[in-house]
């Protein structure tokens, strides 16, 4: 079982902002039968992913879009050219 404590410290996100995420619908992680987070390996990669985009300035709106259009690439590319330029 990987634990939020471990998320936390292997992503430096804190186990505060990884609920808030949860909450958020950024994520969603698995529970295990006491209802306790289990992060697989795919939720993790999705944290990093967060954590990328975050440092990069986006928003978690931004960042919502992102993850809702996967498959656009374009659009992707978009909200992240329109970021550099804010820059």
């Amino acid at each position: 079982m990987v634990t939020i404590a471990t998320v936390a410290g292997r992503t430096g996100i804190s186990a505060y902002n990884l609920r808030f995420y949860e909450k958020e619908g950024l994520i969603s992680v698995p529970r295990t039968k006491a209802g306790i987070r289990d992060f697989d390996e795919a939720t993790e990669s999705r944290i990093n992913a967060i954590r990328h985009y975050r440092c990069a300035g986006l928003s978690l709106a931004q960042i919502k879009e992102v993850f809702a259009n996967t498959d656009k690439h374009e659009m992707i590319i978009g909200v992240l050219k329109a970021r550099k330029k804010e820059m």
